[in-house]
């Protein structure tokens, strides 16, 4: 009847939507008939955040692969080098002293794997960070609580920290921590003027901004878009996973925020982490 048309057409439009062929995925905008057209404004909008999310994924899902790739070859060199000082261990024509120092190197190199498959985790789970993780946090008592926990293995470091009270900011809590905590421990580590100066963090809280600060030798501005690359190191962090600023920034993309390498007044680097309002996908 002339009644149904409407109807019919939608139900015509709807069937021909292709799950494999995203150019499928819209319906006309006017049948004729408000209710139909109302409805078809709901499945537009359904089919548009499906689109969405679907970007977001075949997006991570590429990231993934090829991290997946580099991943494997970053962990090819410790596993190989740690199988091989085995192997030399084992042999009966080891002496004592240098069976001893190929089971430490390889200790060493087990270490650095199991730190470095940390990492890759956390990195896949900032990359596809759920908006159901996000929750009222106080930054200040999150960046209180990093602090006093890093600064324990640092206790020569000066640590100067202005945390206020200030609104409660949505945040993914583990992963902001995570953020919070590599950036803080890396300015204690570098934290060491040439010039035999006390070494000196500070770390501050403004909004949805944590501003780290260390009085180090700085990372040159040329290095700094390199070093937030996946499996970059700085000229003193070989032995670290090269994930640690990457990690950061994917995080405070996450949260619809940034990573920001700079100049401290301190004389040696300043990052700023900015934590959005609310959680984001790029």
């Amino acid at each position: 009847s002339l009644a149904s048309r409407p109807l019919s057409r939608l139900r015509r439009d709807a069937a021909a939507l292709d799950p494999r062929d995203r150019a499928t995925w819209q319906v006309a905008d006017r049948y004729g008939a408000i209710e139909v057209d109302e409805l078809a404004a709901s499945l537009r909008d359904s089919l548009q955040r499906l689109g969405a999310e679907t970007d977001r994924r075949d997006a991570a899902l590429e990231s993934s692969r090829s991290f997946a790739a580099s991943a494997a070859h970053e962990l090819r060199t410790p596993l190989q080098g740690a199988l091989l000082n085995l192997g030399v261990a084992a042999d009966e024509r080891t002496d004592a002293a240098t069976r001893s120092e190929l089971i430490r190197l390889s200790v060493e190199q087990v270490q650095r794997m199991g730190a470095a498959l940390a990492a890759v985790r956390a990195l896949a789970d900032a990359e596809v960070a759920d908006p159901m993780w996000f929750e009222s946090v106080e930054l200040a008592d999150l960046v209180d609580a990093v602090v006093a926990d890093e600064g324990r293995r640092f206790l020569d470091v000066v640590v100067e920290v202005d945390a206020v009270d200030a609104e409660p900011v949505l945040l993914w809590r583990e992963g902001a921590r995570l953020a919070i905590a590599n950036v803080v421990r890396n300015a204690f580590v570098h934290a060491a003027p040439s010039n035999g100066q006390q070494a000196h963090v500070r770390v501050s809280v403004d909004a949805d901004r944590v501003v780290v600060d260390d009085n180090g030798a700085g990372i040159p501005e040329a290095d700094r878009a390199r070093l937030v690359q996946r499996f970059e190191r700085g000229a003193t962090s070989a032995a670290g996973s090269g994930l640690g600023l990457s990690i950061c920034d994917e995080v405070t993309r996450a949260h619809g925020g940034s990573l920001v390498l700079g100049t401290s007044p301190l004389g040696g680097t300043r990052v700023v982490l900015t934590f959005g309002a609310s959680p984001h996908h790029s």
